[in-house]
């Protein structure tokens, strides 16, 4: 595997990732606000 094809699958990564919270923010209740929360700082430090 070269340079590029890892760029690439960890561009499809980050996507898949960011997806996914789009998703979970779009199901959320009011009552998962604090879940949420948990859920962001966890992700922003996964794509940081």
């Amino acid at each position: 595997m070269n340079y590029t094809d890892f760029e690439e699958r960890s561009a499809v990564r980050k996507t898949e990732r960011l997806r996914v919270s789009d998703q979970a923010i779009t199901d959320l209740s009011a009552g998962d606000q604090l879940l949420f929360e948990r859920f962001g700082q966890a992700g922003e430090r996964t794509l940081h």
